[in-house]
């Protein structure tokens, strides 16, 4: 997709109703359906961005990282820029924003807010997760925080629009397991979890303008 045809989608993308949780369970992992809300304390807050862009050709492009390894349960996966709402925040917005500076070097001033998604909720960490889309009309020169990314992954808008899901066997979970879970394949790397479910919405969003 060429970045202007982006642009003049932007107005029915900000008018169009959300697909919501419909859209994000059809990549959700077995059992994420039973546990869609914390009930024994209360979640952190944190917010990423899935950032729109044109690459050198014009082409729209979004981008995902692959985390650094870590103490954690989201280390050394792929997702999308972003982090905890920290009380220097004044919305999650701004936080995704610092976030994004953070993490690949790139400038709030940039970047321009073109939606707020469907939040969710992620039990292995406890957080509710606030996705935006947002758009930078240059090509971005990554800067990436090596302390917490690996790899900066960046996937054309339309190859990712007409992909397919495929399942596989050999995702270790949170909790060491392996299971058979909904993946998109991207790029060379297998997106899933809850990054995969927020990018089911994003992509039920992108079909439906």
């Amino acid at each position: 997709m060429k970045f202007h045809d982006l642009q003049n989608l932007i107005p029915k993308i900000q008018d169009s109703k959300l697909p919501g949780l419909q859209a994000q369970l059809q990549m959700a992992p077995p059992g994420r359906s039973q546990v869609l809300r914390q009930t024994d304390k209360p979640p952190k807050k944190a917010a990423v961005i899935c950032l729109l862009y044109p690459d050198e050709n014009k082409i729209t492009h979004f981008c995902l990282i692959k985390r650094a390894a870590y103490p954690g349960v989201h280390s050394d996966q792929v997702g999308f820029p972003g982090g905890q709402l920290d009380k220097s925040d004044k919305s999650l917005w701004v936080a995704a924003l610092r976030e994004l500076h953070e993490e690949l070097g790139i400038f709030p001033a940039d970047v321009s807010q073109v939606k707020t998604l469907s939040p969710l909720y992620i039990p292995p960490s406890n957080f509710w997760v606030q996705p935006f889309l947002g758009i930078c009309k240059t090509t971005p020169l990554w800067i990436p925080d090596t302390k917490e990314v690996s790899e900066v992954i960046e996937v054309p808008l339309h190859d990712f629009i007409h992909s397919t899901v495929a399942v596989s066997s050999a995702i270790h979970t949170s909790k060491g397991l392996l299971q058979n879970v909904p993946v998109y394949p991207l790029r060379g790397f297998e997106v899933w979890g809850a990054t995969a479910m927020m990018m089911a919405e994003i992509q039920a969003l992108f079909k439906r303008v």
